[in-house]
Order: structure tokens, then C-alpha cells, then sequence
């Protein structure tokens, strides 16, 4: 029989992860709570979280660092835990879980794919690893991925920054959009064009470069503003011949590609995460204020209407988890599992969208309300719907596959 059991040494990891949070990050949420829930105070007029919040947010970084908790998905060789596939998604699921939407600080106690030391910076040079992992790893400096353009998203040859070789350099030119984290990142992960010839032909010609975003000729042009929120966590970049060291190149010229879809499966597997585990944290409050609520002289959770809502909920929830956990034991067995991270993607958003969205029905005018938070998750769920790869791009990830004889599960 398959065991479902939550591996002792990850439960402990999970258990430890919360009392942190309840000792080092609640107490800061306290303490700041006009500053980091106000919004029209929280953000400055370029879109940015103010500096006092991003001070807090390194301190939680640094702390969690210490902690033993920040670096749990950092590969051991670059000086992380090196945890797993199925560790990855139980983690990122409970923190949603436990700390819900809303909240800015408790997301950083666990370091992203994206701001810390992922697994595409095995590719850096030794003087490069010098240079930046100990501010990563510390937590004291973050990093971002650069790889949408406007007119280059899923279709990544449609790519149009470029590099070129000047002497001990590369001289890097072109825009990126929709990056995430970029706003507050001291480095960035770029996709560049070094071979236009293999582009062309589809068989490579991109190239990866870790550049400071302090540089001259790095720019952030502005922070993205989404859902009418007075600031952002994606923006857009563009270099002007911005001069970046050989050594600064990030595996083998050329092959910039294939280390941009080393990071998908781990991306794919956080947003099913996170999905699940807000979807979890809506539910919980629905179905409580559902029992608790009464109109007509009777609490509405006896009402047929309601309870479907709950129970759709609840159905959706349930698949999208145990859909998340086999893809997750499938990529801890070195599976590729290629159509299955698109298959959880699509599915686990989508279905953790729909649950945030009953639960505000639940609550009815009151689940609009700032107070709540659902709208936070419900707008996050929306934005991943899109983010990282479309809904609409995961099933055609998955017809490929199954049309090329890919047809086990």
C-alpha cells in the first residue's frame, strides 16, 4: 500500500518552520502592523515596498538563515540543505497553509528558486560563487531570473536581448519584463542571444549571465503594478551595453536554455504548493464562518448552496494535492516528468483559484473585505494562473507529450 505519511525528518522540519515564524516574524508583524497593512504606507511612489519594510524583510531573511531554515532548498554544493522534490512541496505548502495570503514577511523565512541560490548557479565559476553566494545564502542580498521579454514570453526564440564578446567582457543590450523579485534584487539571473545563427534554428544561441543589478547600464525602468495595487514585485529591466565579466557566464556558452528549464519542474511544484496550501487556508475559514453565520434562523452551513461550494472546494483541493505529491515523488525518482508539472501547474492553480473565489461567495460581502485577506490569495492565484508558464501553455506542454507516446502516469 502507498504511504502517505509525512517523512519525520520533513514534519520536524515543518513544525520548526512554524515555531519560527511565531517567534521571529510574528512579533515584527506586531510591532509594524500599520506600516506593513497599510498599502498607501507600505509603498513608495516608484512602486517599491518602502526601505523600513525591506529591512524587515532581511531581517527575517537572516534570521531564518541562522535558523537553518532559508537555505533548505539550496543544493548542498553551493551550501544549502539540498532537500528534495517532496520536501520542496510539503514546505511550501504548510507555510501557505499556516501563514495564509496577505502577509508580507513570512514568505521570506524560505528562500525562492528565484531570490536565493537555485540550482542554475551550480553553473557559475568559481570567482563568481565567491562573489555572491555568501550575500545569498546569508540572506543579506537577493536574487531575480530575466527571462521574459515583451515580445518574448513562452516563445522564448523569439528572444531579442543580446550579448557580445568584448575582449574579457560581454556587453549586454536589450529589455526584460515581468520579472519577479526584481524591484528589491541585488543580482539578476539574464538570458541572453550569443549565437543568433543557432537561435535561428532553434538548437540554442542563448546564454546565461549573472550580472549586479548596481551596474552601470543596468536599469529598472519601472516596478508593474497589478490589480490596481499601489506597488509591485515584478518589473521591467533593460541593459545598455551593460559590461558583464567573462566569469559572470553561468555554465557553457550558448546553452543558456537548457538551464532556463532546469528551473521549471521547481517552479511548477512551489505554485502547486502554494496553491494547495492557500486553497487550505481559505477553506478552513469558510467552512468555520459557514457554521457559525446564520440567516433565515439557520447557521447557512445547512444550506444546500453553501455546502457544494465547500464541497467542490474540498474535491478540487484534495486532487490537486495527491496530484502534487506523486509528481514530487516522480521528480525525487529522477523522473523528468514533463507532462506532469504541467499537468499540476494548470490544475492546482486553477482549482485553488476557484476555491479562494468560493470562499468569498461563503463569506459574501464580507470575504471582499480588506480585512479577510481572500482577496490577496485570490489575486495571487490569478497572476500564477498566467505567471510561469500559462494555463493554456501547460496543456499544450501536455498534448505534445502525450502525442509523442508519453501516455503513463
Amino acid at each position: 500500500m502507498v504511504d502517505f505519511t509525512v517523512p519525520e525528518e520533513i514534519a520536524l522540519t515543518i513544525d520548526g518552520l512554524r515555531a519560527f515564524i511565531a517567534r521571529e516574524v510574528v512579533p515584527l508583524e506586531e510591532a509594524h502592523r500599520d506600516l506593513l497593512e497599510n498599502p498607501h504606507t507600505a509603498y513608495g511612489p516608484d512602486g517599491r515596498l518602502v526601505p523600513q519594510i525591506q529591512e524587515l524583510r532581511r531581517q527575517v531573511r537572516t534570521a531564518a538563515a541562522q535558523a537553518g531554515y532559508y537555505n533548505l532548498f539550496t543544493p548542498a554544493d553551493l551550501g544549502g540543505a539540498g532537500q528534495g522534490p517532496l520536501a520542496l512541496f510539503l514546505v511550501w505548502e504548510a507555510l501557505y497553509h499556516h501563514a495564509g495570503p496577505g502577509r508580507l514577511l513570512p514568505y521570506e523565512a524560505v528562500a525562492h528558486w528565484v531570490t536565493g541560490a537555485g540550482p542554475i548557479l551550480r553553473g557559475l565559476t568559481a570567482v563568481a560563487r565567491a562573489e555572491v553566494l555568501p550575500g545569498l545564502l546569508s540572506g543579506e542580498k537577493t536574487s531575480c531570473f530575466a527571462l521574459s521579454e515583451p515580445d518574448a514570453g513562452s516563445d522564448v526564440w523569439a528572444m531579442k536581448t543580446r550579448a557580445v564578446r568584448d575582449g574579457d567582457a560581454w556587453l549586454l543590450t536589450g529589455t526584460k519584463q515581468w520579472i519577479s523579485y526584481s524591484p528589491y534584487a541585488a543580482h539578476a539571473v539574464v538570458f541572453a542571444v550569443t549565437d543568433p545563427e543557432r537561435l535561428a534554428r532553434r538548437e540554442g544561441g542563448i546564454s546565461c549571465f549573472l550580472v549586479d543589478t548596481d551596474w552601470p547600464g543596468f536599469s529598472l525602468d519601472s516596478v508593474i503594478r497589478l490589480f490596481g495595487h499601489a506597488g509591485g514585485n515584478e518589473a521591467v529591466l533593460s541593459f545598455q551595453e551593460l559590461r558583464v565579466p567573462a566569469h559572470r557566464l553561468i555554465g557553457a556558452e550558448g546553452e543558456g536554455f537548457r538551464l532556463a528549464l532546469a528551473g521549471v519542474n521547481t517552479g511548477r511544484l512551489y505554485n502547486c504548493a502554494r496553491a494547495v496550501g492557500l486553497g487550505r487556508w481559505a477553506l478552513e475559514r469558510a467552512t468555520a464562518y459557514a457554521k457559525q453565520r446564520v440567516a433565515f434562523g439557520h447557521p447557512i452551513a445547512e444550506y444546500q448552496g453553501v455546502q457544494w461550494l465547500l464541497a467542490e472546494s474540498a474535491m478540487e483541493l484534495y486532487a490537486a494535492r495527491m496530484m502534487g505529491l506523486n509528481c514530487a515523488w516522480r521528480l525525487e525518482q529522477g523522473e523528468p516528468a514533463i507532462k506532469e508539472t504541467a499537468m499540476i501547474k494548470a490544475f492546482a492553480t486553477e482549482a485553488g483559484f476557484r476555491t479562494l473565489d468560493r470562499c468569498m461567495q461563503v463569506f459574501g460581502g464580507l470575504g471582499l473585505t480588506n480585512e479577510l485577506k481572500l482577496f490577496d490569495g485570490w489575486h495571487q492565484l490569478r497572476i500564477v494562473r498566467i505567471a510561469d508558464g500559462s494555463a493554456e501553455i501547460m496543456r499544450r506542454t501536455i498534448a505534445q507529450r502525450l502525442l509523442k507516446g508519453d501516455l503513463d502516469f
